[in-house]
């Protein structure tokens, strides 16, 4: 007789034999029902993976990008390898770019005309500089006396043509020069530290904002919405109030004399003026 185990059943047809494994779990779909899975967990899966891929790929470019040097930095380099004139074209550029250059970058490029014997160009870059309202300081003075005095004249220039350009803005064809003379003229303030803005008169602090305001108004650098609110010099003038407000707070005081040299000694007035432009997001940044 045959040995058959206990637990021992009969083999019907179509039942699963003992010991072969259960159905795998697709097998009790359809093949359209399979189809559709196949889709569902591809589109998953694509999902999932495009913004992976971007985020890596981007992420690895910003890398990339962040380790090569910027226009600032390999003009530095070649200036200090001596390769002046090249380092003077990419300067000359960023001036051209920025809307308050570094005087810095102005004196180099001044300095490489010189060395070259242009004049011509450095009194082309003054006057550049002169519209741009760059301000040289004992902390980064003009590059030689000489210049200085050609940049004051161009710095007047801008100022009468500024002025005409707000009187024909008024109603006033003819210029006047009684125009200078308004407040939007009194500002002294333009190459002084945030000491010397503690200290000064308020029609001086407004007038000094004032004209750093009016150059951005010329080269219509102004967002297209403020722009359109500037029609006249009273209309500049709730600005230049809001800005000298904006420093006066940056330069407030500190109650030891000593601190307060130490905080605001080397601080300059245009660069606070800079970022209160800035943070109030009233021109176009390029």
């Amino acid at each position: 007789m045959q040995y058959r185990p206990p637990n021992y059943r009969p083999h019907v047809q179509g039942s699963i034999p003992p010991g072969s494994p259960a159905p795998g779990l697709l097998s009790m779909f359809s093949l359209k029902t399979k189809l559709r899975l196949a889709f569902w967990c591809l589109t998953g899966v694509m999902v999932v993976a495009v913004p992976l891929f971007y985020l890596v790929f981007f992420s690895g470019l910003s890398l990339v990008m962040r380790s090569l040097p910027t226009d600032r930095e390999q003009a530095d380099q070649l200036w200090k390898e001596g390769k002046r004139a090249e380092a003077a074209v990419i300067y000359r550029a960023m001036v051209e770019e920025q809307q308050f250059p570094h005087p810095s970058m102005i004196n180099r490029v001044l300095e490489s005309y010189e060395a070259a014997g242009d004049r011509e160009q450095s009194q082309l870059l003054l006057r550049l500089a002169a519209e741009r309202g760059v301000e040289f300081s004992n902390r980064f003075p003009i590059y030689s006396p000489e210049l200085g005095e050609i940049y004051q004249e161009e710095r007047k220039r801008v100022r009468r043509k500024q002025a005409a350009a707000m009187a024909r803005s008024e109603g006033s064809l003819k210029y006047n020069k009684a125009i200078e003379d308004q407040w939007y003229g009194k500002g002294t303030l333009h190459e002084k530290t945030a000491l010397d803005w503690q200290i000064a008169a308020p029609e001086d602090k407004l007038g000094t904002c004032a004209d750093l305001l009016a150059g951005t108004q010329q080269r219509h650098l102004f967002k297209p919405d403020e722009e359109g609110l500037i029609k006249s010099v009273r209309s500049l003038q709730p600005y230049a109030m809001e800005l000298v407000d904006y420093v006066d707070k940056a330069t407030t005081p500190l109650p030891a004399p000593a601190a307060n040299r130490e905080k605001f000694g080397d601080l300059q007035v245009q660069e606070i003026v800079e970022q209160g432009i800035k943070e109030k997001g009233w021109w176009i940044e390029k």
